[in-house]
């Protein structure tokens, strides 16, 4: 009851501030106490430990309090380990529970690695489940035989066989940005950036950001269905006859 009074302020942010202020409080009037009662040698020593103690707590509620803030501000991962991303991948399709927003914007073939695969294969059995889940997924397609058309055909097939893996293509050339997104219900996202191009046998280095921040991710899935609705990108059934399901 009494936590309902108190005003949110004093409830949430300056809750830190005002329990290091007690102590520096009580440590001076220790100080004064002393200081009243003691001998001037004593006196002055218990001063010089009053201002001590006084600037360590100080410098603590200082760095607690920045450490607090830049939480706030920048709840943000960054990941340079690829089979570390696709373990988090995994993670989070284990707890979505409506959308998945997916891209793979590159000439390559997917990460051989094993937690890629596994991954790949949690996103085709999520989506095939019965609970109105859907996958939106864009990928990247070229003129020539290239990894990336070979990758479109293996996600056209799945999309084919799979009520709520929905894909698109966006045709891919040189220029192209290679900007990746998965995003998870709105709750979180993974935006991914390579250092360099890809080059044959030769994966540009991952750079990625992991974010849990509510209002960015939202702005990030709202940027992603902006890309999703753009009347450029090549719709599921003409990928779907581009790529046929082979068997």
């Amino acid at each position: 009851m009494l936590s309902r009074r108190l005003p949110r302020w004093l409830r949430r942010r300056h809750v830190l501030e005002l329990s290091y202020l007690i102590s520096i409080s009580v440590v001076a009037l220790v100080g004064l106490i002393i200081k009243s009662i003691g001998s001037e040698e004593s006196t002055i020593a218990s001063l010089i430990d009053s201002i001590v103690v006084f600037s360590i707590l100080f410098l603590i509620g200082l760095t607690l309090k920045i450490q607090k803030q830049q939480s706030e501000l920048l709840p943000c991962e960054i990941i340079t380990d690829p089979g570390e991303l696709y373990n988090h991948f995994l993670f989070e399709v284990g707890r979505s529970e409506h959308t998945i927003l997916l891209s793979h914007v590159r000439h390559m073939s997917f990460s051989k690695i094993e937690s890629n695969s596994d991954f790949q294969d949690a996103i085709r059995v999520w989506a095939s489940d019965d609970r109105n889940q859907r996958v939106l997924r864009i990928v990247a397609i070229t003129d020539g035989n290239s990894e990336s058309n070979q990758v479109a055909a293996k996600l056209a097939a799945d999309s084919h066989l799979t009520g709520g893996y929905h894909l698109r293509g966006l045709a891919w050339n040189p220029t192209t940005p290679m900007t990746n997104f998965a995003i998870f219900d709105d709750r979180t996202a993974f935006v991914c950036f390579y250092d360099g191009r890809d080059e044959p046998d030769n994966r540009a280095a991952l750079w990625a950001m992991r974010i849990t921040d509510c209002r960015t991710v939202q702005r990030l899935s709202r940027y992603f269905i902006s890309l999703w609705d753009d009347p450029c990108l090549i719709r599921k059934q003409e990928l779907i006859a581009r790529f046929p399901p082979t068997g």
